[in-house]
């Protein structure tokens, strides 16, 4: 299959499933986040802000400010091809959608985060495959930015749904570390963060 089959694949399995279920799983997901070492002992945690159908991520975002970590969401730069991430303290406040995709960013009244080699990145996709690797929204806005952050545990966020054995890989493709599905927590690389 395509990466553009395997999306409307996992799209169509995604908008199928009753939003009070991806909301349990959802909470679920957070759980074994939150009870991950490597997550428990992060002190700067680079989330994203979810978008309908997608694993929620704002509890998260919210539960991780009260306990005191450093948060960044990303801001798309599309002129450059990349992601900047930018400080976090009121997501209610500090988040506005931005075209064409409507995806909540930070204002730009929000400071850049420099990015810790400690950081952990939650990184997005529509699928994963057990080995770490994802398909994204098509820009490869999160691969560019994962070469520059070569030591940070990076988590994939995901529905069992969205676990797909038959990703095409690429030269650019960055894998995450490990994926965390309401079910499980698989490690894709074992010699990293081994939590």
């Amino acid at each position: 299959m395509t990466k553009a089959e395997i999306r409307q694949q996992i799209r169509a399995l995604r908008e199928a499933l009753p939003p009070e279920v991806r909301m349990q799983a959802s909470a679920e997901i957070q759980r074994r986040l939150f009870e991950f070492d490597p997550f428990a002992q992060a002190t700067t945690v680079l989330f994203y802000a979810s978008t309908p159908g997608e694993v929620e991520t704002m509890p998260m975002i919210e539960r991780a400010l009260a306990e005191g970590k450093q948060v960044g969401l990303p801001v798309a730069v599309a002129a450059e091809h990349k992601l900047i991430f930018r400080r976090v303290t009121d997501p209610e406040r500090q988040l506005a959608p931005v075209p064409p995709y409507g995806i909540p960013e930070p204002t730009p009244a929000c400071p850049e985060l420099p990015l810790p080699e400690a950081a952990m990145v939650i990184v997005p996709g529509i699928a994963f495959n057990t080995s770490g690797y994802r398909i994204g929204y098509g820009a490869g806005f999160y691969d560019r930015f994962l070469d520059l952050a070569p030591l940070a545990c990076r988590i994939g966020l995901a529905l069992e749904l969205q676990l797909h054995d038959e990703i095409p890989v690429g030269s650019h493709d960055r894998p995450v570390y490990w994926i965390i599905t309401e079910k499980r927590k698989l490690r894709c690389h074992p010699q990293l963060h081994t939590g």
